[in-house]
């Protein structure tokens, strides 16, 4: 069925359903799942979504591929399995999770976007909290929002160093093609999205970042009950550690490090729990008993 359309929109959902996400209901809301469209949705939920559900699809004449994995699979190994499955049919692949609101005016800038740059691969919206844009940025070796670089264009943008959230991206599937870049399956969630961008700046001299801001849930940065703050910090700090031993020499990683420890010392004290430096001191261990060996599975 994929025969004859130019591009993929990935949606991985987890515990929601076609009418649940927001990101499916703003597709077909919207129309953007016309034409040169195909919807490809990976579920990594327990359950199956009901037919009922599916059928919503069928309706509208909205050509799919439902993929369910139960056992919530990775989002780097997500992505790699669905640009090996697709890259030499397709030209573009939309990558989004399932909480974000898009429309048509993003489609469209991309595609303009696209037509005028056949040297960028690498095609991103922009995210505001609180006035103050949060992707696309560079990377720092700080581990709060608070240190991202404030500086910010439109259009055309150096990649080297670059960082940008994953909903909302767009790939040229032709720069899988001749080149050894990939998602980083190192990394299972968080980080996913910042490293591969990281790569994709070794290899390419811009990406492009569309006049439009993305609207997604960035529940990540508020209030969170601590259970649920210390099961995101373990995945959120192990990223950072290894973006920290992978990118940067050992005076940057010392001081990514320390910053890290202190921010962890800070969560600690707010939220009166130590799980935060048990995991912290955890993956610490962890990456510098491993750091030849995953050094090796880094290298362009």
């Amino acid at each position: 069925m994929i025969k004859g359309f130019k591009n993929i929109i990935l949606v991985v959902l987890y515990n929601e359903n076609i009418t649940s996400s927001i990101t499916i209901s703003s597709l077909i809301k919207n129309d953007c799942l016309e034409n040169d469209f195909y919807l490809v949705i990976w579920d990594n939920s327990f359950e199956v979504i009901a037919e009922d559900e599916l059928n919503i699809l069928k309706r509208k004449n909205i050509q799919y591929d439902y993929i369910h994995k139960k056992e919530n699979t990775s989002l780097s190994r997500i992505y790699n399995q669905i640009i090996n499955c697709y890259c030499q049919i397709v030209s573009k692949i939309f990558i989004f999770d399932q909480d974000t609101i898009v429309d048509k005016e993003y489609f469209n800038l991309i595609e303009k976007a696209a037509f005028q740059n056949d040297d960028i691969g690498l095609f991103l919206p922009y995210v505001e909290k609180n006035g103050k844009v949060i992707s696309p940025s560079k990377f720092k070796i700080a581990v709060n929002y608070s240190f991202f670089d404030r500086e910010f264009k439109f259009g055309r943008t150096k990649a080297k160093k670059g960082i940008a959230f994953g909903s909302g991206m767009c790939l040229k599937t032709e720069i899988f093609k001749n080149r050894n870049l990939k998602f980083d399956e190192n990394l299972s969630f968080y980080g996913v999205d910042y490293k591969f961008v990281l790569d994709y700046g070794e290899l390419h001299n811009y990406f492009y970042i569309i006049d439009y801001e993305l609207k997604h849930d960035l529940s990540f940065m508020n209030e969170e009950d601590v259970s649920i703050k210390i099961k995101r910090y373990k995945s959120n700090s192990y990223a950072w550690l290894y973006i920290l031993f992978i990118r940067l020499n050992f005076i940057f990683q010392f001081i990514g490090i320390s910053r890290l420890f202190l921010d962890t010392i800070k969560l600690s004290i707010k939220y009166k729990n130590f799980e935060f430096l048990k995991i912290f001191a955890h993956n610490l261990k962890f990456l510098v008993n491993n750091f030849s060996k995953i050094n090796k599975t880094n290298s362009f």
